[in-house]
Formats: structure tokens, sequence, C-alpha cells
């Protein structure tokens, strides 16, 4: 299952939450302590969503999190068109493709409701680039980024 964090369990687990992050940060962002501070105020704005990717423990409410997904709506300035940009996604250990699959449609839903048509991503990582291919993804577009 993909749960959305609340801004309080994103404060409370900020440590965590932050080092996947910062593990996993797009080649178009900087890293750092005052890019990090930036991070959580974006997320606090609600301009940034934080997401885990977690398995149930049995028949309590315990969780096993399996990985952190940050999303956030991009709009095209171009055409104004909406897409929900998975901006950085961080796996603690192997993900099982039916979770994947269910993480996806819960994207979907929120992706829906923020009116977006598209759900994009980028990733230089072969697994990930893989489970993109299962899912129907078009991986062809590649992000060209060259240092100023």
């Amino acid at each position: 299952m993909l749960l959305k964090l609340s801004d309080d369990q994103v404060v409370r687990y900020w440590e965590d939450i932050k080092d996947a992050i910062v593990a996993a940060v797009p080649p178009l962002a900087e890293s750092g302590i005052a890019h990090t501070t930036q991070l959580l105020e974006n997320i606090l704005m609600g301009q940034l969503q934080v997401w885990i990717l977690a398995e149930s423990k049995g028949n309590d409410l315990a969780v096993d999190t399996k990985g952190t997904v940050v999303t956030t709506v991009w709009k095209d300035i171009g055409t104004g068109a909406r897409s929900l940009l998975i901006y950085a996604l961080w796996g603690y250990s192997f993900i099982e493709a039916p979770l994947w699959q269910d993480g996806l449609e819960t994207l979907r839903k929120f992706a829906r409701a923020e009116r977006c048509t598209k759900i994009v991503s980028y990733s230089k990582v072969p697994r990930i680039i893989q489970i993109a291919e299962g899912l129907g993804a078009n991986t062809e577009t590649r992000l060209i980024t060259l240092e100023v």
C-alpha cells in the first residue's frame, strides 16, 4: 500500500525521510542542508507530497516500510497540462511487483483528483526503469543535463 503522510508525520520522521530524499535527489536539484530545509518547507506548504510504500505486518496496524516517494503536481508552462511528477523515489529493500502496482493505482487516483493527465518521473536505475516498463510506462525519452 502507498500511504500519504500528514504534515505531523513528516515532521516526526523527517530525519529518515530527509535521508531517503537526499539519496534519491533528482538530477535537476541540489543537495545540502539549505536545500533539505527548503524541501521540508515545500512539503509543509503542500507543494510536495510524501508517501511511504508499505506492507502490512499481520493483523495489527504495524507496517513494514519498503520505500519513500515524493511527488509534486507539475504544470507545463507551454501548454498548461498538469502531470504528477515523482520527484524522488527510494527503496529500503526489494519491492515485489504487486506492491508497485498497488502504489501506482494510488498515485493515479491522487493524480486524477489533482486534474493531472500523466504521471512522470526520471531515473537512471535499471530496476526502476524495468519496473516502469512493466507497468506500461514509456521510457524512451531521455533527460539531458549539462553543468553551467
